[in-house]
């Protein structure tokens, strides 16, 4: 009967010893360092990942000094909404239409939308002014239709 020897080679050495190490280096890591170990005072923001602390995290007193005094109330904004429509004259097959709606006095455009009463030909709205659009359409696909031009006007301050 003819036994062969097992040899150990320095690469096996390697692994045999890197698996041992890594088997146990998370738990000897833990052990290694805890919060009584760290002294006062040495911990800066550049040690601490972004986004990681949450106000649980924090005393209250320092939760507390994160808040400012309240600033003085802004102003009141957008007010007195309202909603114009006007639809253009009736275009013929192939022709093009156009409608202008103005917002009442002392409002101005907030936005707007175009379409065909009927159809699905493409329309488009330009400002005019801050208190004006104009509807833009060409009927290319078939009987006559109406533009319908909507514009939402509010007073701002």
């Amino acid at each position: 009967m003819n036994i062969t020897a097992l040899r150990t080679t320095p690469a096996l050495a390697i692994a045999t010893g890197a698996l041992l190490l890594s088997a146990t280096g998370g738990a000897v890591a833990a052990t290694l360092i805890t919060g009584a170990d760290i002294k006062d005072g040495t911990v800066t923001t550049k040690d601490i990942k972004n986004e990681t602390l949450t106000l649980g995290d924090i005393s209250a007193a320092a939760e507390t000094a994160l808040h400012g005094a309240t600033g003085p109330a802004g102003a009141d904004g957008v007010s007195g909404w309202v909603t114009v429509t006007v639809l253009s004259d009736s275009v013929a097959a192939g022709g093009t239409g156009t409608a202008v709606v103005d917002c009442p006095a002392g409002t101005k455009v907030t936005g707007g939308i175009v379409d065909w009463s009927e159809g699905y030909d493409p329309a488009t709205l330009r400002m005019r002014s801050d208190t004006s659009l104009r509807a833009y359409g060409h009927n290319a696909t078939g009987p006559a239709d109406t533009l319908v031009a909507t514009v939402f006007c509010a007073t701002v301050l």
